[in-house]
């Protein structure tokens, strides 16, 4: 099973990775010839090309999301709200924890989606290589950490955990509701700030590959509405089944090392792809 996984992991980074721009010229047009299609049955013509962009999207933005600084947070403070037996208390606090959470990842994104856009084109090709290099690195750290580290996030260590887990037991202890959401969204906000140091990689060489599409501001917004949606499809799964069955389930350490292998494989095959053929990104 578990080469089956590398395998598939390994053909999806071919085609992200190459899917991108095997048409594109010099001057920066997109055509889309026709070995991008191919013809399956019962779904007639597919445009391999146009796939590439949603598919890296759910890829990396699932990848990005497991990650143990916010879920460790969305854990304890799941834990504490079912100690309390309120029912009510556990979906309207669980949940703000949640939409916060990707209203904050989102915010994150597109920043770094306007820092991308914002650089002269002179300077440009430069900071392509530099993304390249930075993915190489991070994938490279990803997949040693996948080996050596045995125990959380790297980032947020024993003591900013026991911050916010005192935050949070004192936050939901206020008599006031709007109080207690106020306080869970400003934790929220600042874990995944600290959460992105964790895996910056990952979106930083996402924004980078979406705005160099060349899609307008729409596009990129559901781009990066489904990125955040697939980012936070973990913290749903476990809220869902927090608040159907009043009990938690986690990630164990061995999901954790096939995540950091499966992010590593990725930023890898991003990182190469994007140094080795700078026309996938339309500079």
């Amino acid at each position: 099973m578990k080469y089956i996984t590398i395998l598939i992991t390994t053909v999806l980074l071919f085609l992200v990775g190459f899917g991108f721009g095997e048409n594109i010229d010099n001057t920066g047009d997109n055509t889309t010839g026709q070995q991008h299609i191919v013809e399956l049955p019962f779904l007639g013509d597919i445009n391999l090309y146009a796939l590439s962009i949603p598919v890296l999207t759910i890829i990396a933005g699932l990848l990005d999301g497991f990650n143990p600084c916010a879920l460790f947070i969305l854990l304890f403070l799941l834990s504490i709200l079912l100690g309390s037996g309120d029912k009510k208390k556990v979906i309207i606090l669980g949940s703000t924890f949640i939409i916060a959470s990707g209203i904050a990842y989102l915010g994150i994104l597109s920043f770094l989606l306007f820092t991308v856009q914002s650089i002269p084109q002179h300077l440009r090709g430069t900071f392509q290589i530099m993304v390249g290099v930075l993915g190489i690195i991070f994938g490279i750290s990803s997949l040693i950490k996948a080996f050596t580290e045995k125990t959380g996030c790297s980032v947020m260590g024993e003591k900013r955990r026991k911050f916010f887990f005192d935050k949070i037991q004192k936050v939901i202890q206020q008599k006031s509701m709007i109080l207690s959401i106020i306080g869970i969204s400003l934790i929220a906000f600042i874990v995944n700030f600290l959460e992105m140091f964790c895996t910056v990689g990952i979106p930083i060489t996402y924004v980078t590959i979406l705005e160099a599409q060349g899609f307008g501001l729409i596009t990129n917004i559901l781009f990066l509405l489904g990125y955040v949606f697939f980012f936070l499809l973990d913290h749903f799964i476990i809220f869902g089944f927090a608040v159907a069955t009043f009990s938690l389930i986690g990630i164990s350490n061995k999901h954790k090392i096939w995540i950091n292998i499966l992010g590593g494989l990725l930023m890898l095959g991003l990182g190469i792809t994007i140094i080795i053929k700078p026309e996938l990104l339309m500079f």
